[in-house]
């Protein structure tokens, strides 16, 4: 933005002021930088407010810490997609249960153990718990890569690389 300071000086009422300065070390851990960085960091003590020093790890960690936090809320959405998940996982079943319970009775009538059904119950639960974590992970795989390759290119003017977490927050 070029402005005549006139005009601004006129918009702000005030003359600008510079309001940052930068000093730059080609060696940032030798004696002289350190020297340097311990004076300028007297002096901002000094200014009781007035200034304040911000080295480049500084910088980073401030960036870094704010970034996190502007994902606090992907935290929460993961455990509301696992609240989701759990309450339609125990639905799927309850329904099966209701749907298959003439079949249930059926093989009961025909003297069918109660294990025996227990377990064609469980391999039936563990078959449907497969094809849903398969259809997950399909799913999952093509929203990412959408999201990754499609959106944030054409949202944002970049792509980010498209890995999998194996450690998760």
């Amino acid at each position: 933005l070029l402005t005549d300071e006139k005009v601004l000086t006129r918009l702000l009422y005030t003359p600008p002021k510079p309001s940052f300065s930068n000093v730059y070390f080609k060696d940032p851990r030798s004696t002289d930088a350190q020297r340097l960085t311990g004076e300028l960091r007297a002096i901002v003590e000094k200014s009781q407010g007035n200034l304040a020093l911000e080295t480049p790890d500084d910088l980073q960690k401030r960036i870094l810490t704010t970034f996190d936090n502007t994902f606090r809320i992907t935290d929460a959405l993961y455990v509301l997609c696992s609240i989701v998940a759990v309450v339609s996982a125990v639905s799927c079943l309850n329904l099966q249960i209701l749907l298959r319970n003439r079949e249930w009775s059926l093989h009961w009538a025909l003297g069918v153990g109660q294990d025996v059904i227990l377990k064609r119950f469980s391999w039936w639960s563990a078959l449907l718990a497969l094809l849903a974590a398969l259809a997950s992970l399909a799913g999952g795989w093509v929203l990412s890569a959408v999201l990754v390759y499609a959106v944030n290119y054409h949202s944002f003017g970049y792509s980010l690389s498209l890995f999998i977490p194996w450690q998760l927050p």
